[in-house]
């Protein structure tokens, strides 16, 4: 409990300092981002958080009035958020574990070597969290992360944390690829998973859940970049409810419903609504939201973890 005040404490008083854009410079960019929004289906907002060879070369203006390479202000940013992403993801495992009453992790090794998947590996930002969470629990670690979209730059991960005896395996490709392997997993982490408003989106994670559930993880922990987006397509709700009586369901509890099925219940919540941001892009720019604009959102507000049913005498 002391740690968990203590990381607390430590969030209200880290302030980032980002770089953020003029109003011209912000639409500039976000001219340029416009253009680049297809992205792959399972990760559209991400385009947000990528470097562009056309804007890193454009010079902007800061709201200070500074004049700066598009590049420079993105290099510096991103140090910024890694920070602050690996800083949440320490301090809400170790509120999910406790919330959950988690006393023993589920381990499948003789060893004791704690095995976690990553589906997603979102720039390296959420294994860093993971390795420092478990490295403070003196817990040897093997993580395996899957991402389409690249694994990012974790080596520096490796240089900044102690892995003790803990491993990384990366590799770029179908998230769906990493629950057809011969990895069994005690944990499985999925770092900001993709919007499931539509049918197509929503039919993909649906093959990615259950490909997942039939290697039979003890612990699920789901982190969403947003909370409370309602799904209204109507081949998902048809396809969730199996009724004609159907009504709105928040993206967040698509998860609930597809995990209950398989034997897991979620174990506990968290809500961040807190100092912990990040900009809306990379860059800095702006972003209207409304009639407003505004240049940052909260991070990672939302995790869940869930337990399987047949885990519990383990865990406690």
């Amino acid at each position: 409990m002391t740690e968990i005040c203590e990381k607390r404490e430590l969030a209200m008083s880290f302030s980032p300092n980002y770089i953020l854009l003029s109003s011209s410079s912000s639409q500039a960019v976000r001219e340029i981002l416009a253009k680049k929004q297809e992205t792959e289906a399972l990760f559209p907002e991400y385009w947000q958080m990528k470097r562009y060879e056309e804007i890193d070369k454009m010079l902007v203006t800061t709201k200070d009035g500074v004049e700066l390479k598009a590049a420079e202000v993105a290099a510096h940013n991103k140090a910024e958020i890694a920070q602050v992403t690996q800083m949440r993801w320490f301090g809400c495992l170790s509120e999910l574990f406790s919330l959950a009453d988690i006393r023993k992790m589920p381990c499948r090794t003789e060893e004791g070597r704690l095995k976690i998947g990553v589906a997603g590996c979102e720039d390296g930002q959420g294994i860093a969290g993971l390795l420092a969470f478990f490295n403070s629990r003196e817990t040897a670690v093997d993580i395996f992360g899957v991402d389409p979209r690249g694994v990012g730059e974790v080596d520096r991960y490796k240089e900044q944390l102690s892995f003790r005896a803990s491993t990384v395996t990366l590799a770029q490709g179908d998230i769906v690829d990493i629950f057809q392997r011969d990895w069994q997993f005690d944990l499985v982490v999925f770092p900001n998973p993709g919007p499931f408003a539509d049918w197509k989106r929503y039919n993909a994670w649906k093959k990615i859940v259950e490909t997942m559930v039939k290697t039979e993880p003890s612990l699920i922990i789901f982190s969403f970049p947003r909370t409370g987006w309602s799904v209204r397509d109507l081949l998902v709700l048809a396809d969730v409810w199996k009724t004609e009586e159907m009504m709105d369901l928040r993206e967040e509890q698509l998860f609930e419903i597809l995990l209950k099925k398989s034997g897991y219940f979620r174990g506990a919540l968290r809500f961040f609504n807190d100092v912990l941001k990040i900009p809306y892009y990379l860059y800095g720019a702006e972003e209207i939201v409304g009639e407003e604009k505004e240049f940052l959102s909260i991070c990672d507000p939302y995790f869940s973890l869930f337990i399987h049913r047949d885990t519990l005498p383990v865990i406690r």
